[in-house]
């Protein structure tokens, strides 16, 4: 078994200024990010025969020392956002990645861990439909990544953008309205709310029209 890898996260540093008040905000749906991922080592992986080739960078999926702009639900890096989620402005977390021999018993997961597992496949799947235009397939697989994690925030909110692009409404109200419910600072959540209010009165703007010719 070939790339897998073992992650530890762990907070090495917290910024004392953000103890004031409204400073101590973290990271939500649809934040903007400027994140900087220092490697202290930079060995790479290598396979027996050659043919694999890992390491740190392309395990994170982040360019190490740059700063990189990172949007929090956008499947840009989960284990940065892992970090991103606990993080205030300043703070600074460790990333501690462990190549995984294929006996290491790490490799077989507990039920929730394979829970969990699941619902983050389906939910990632969930925003490449997204990006490739093909909403019912991203609405069906947030559906199952809410059915095995309620608390996914992340799947959420792909369900209701699913359901916006389908112009299902109503479904896409609940789910944006679930993620506020998760994230109650979340301002994803509450633009994407403002943007389904404003389709419903454009919607019932043009019915209203439509039925003013046929019976006016």
């Amino acid at each position: 078994m070939r790339g897998l890898w073992r992650v530890q996260l762990r907070q090495i540093h917290k910024n004392a200024t953000n103890n004031d008040a409204g400073r101590h905000q973290c990271p939500r749906m649809g934040s903007i990010c400027q994140v900087r991922v220092q490697a202290e080592s930079r060995a790479d992986t290598h396979s027996e025969d050659g043919a694999f080739t890992q390491c740190p960078s392309t395990v994170l999926q982040l360019p190490l020392g740059e700063w990189t702009t990172v949007t929090m639900g956008e499947g840009q890096c989960d284990i940065t956002e892992a970090c991103l989620d606990c993080m205030s402005c300043g703070d600074k977390w460790e990333i501690q990645l462990f190549p995984l021999e294929e006996s290491s018993e790490s490799l077989v997961p507990s039920a929730k861990e394979y829970t969990t597992f699941k619902a983050e496949l389906h939910s990632n799947l969930s925003l490449c439909q997204l990006k490739l235009k093909q909403p019912e397939q991203a609405k069906a697989s947030a559906t199952k990544a809410t059915e095995l994690d309620p608390g996914g925030a992340k799947a959420w909110y792909r369900l209701g953008q699913a359901c916006q692009m389908l112009n299902e409404l109503e479904e896409a109200k609940r789910a944006f309205k679930k993620l506020l419910k998760i994230q109650p600072d979340s301002s994803a959540a509450v633009k994407a709310l403002k943007d389904v209010a404003i389709k419903e009165k454009e919607s019932n703007k043009e019915l209203a029209q439509r039925l003013s010719k046929m019976f006016g």
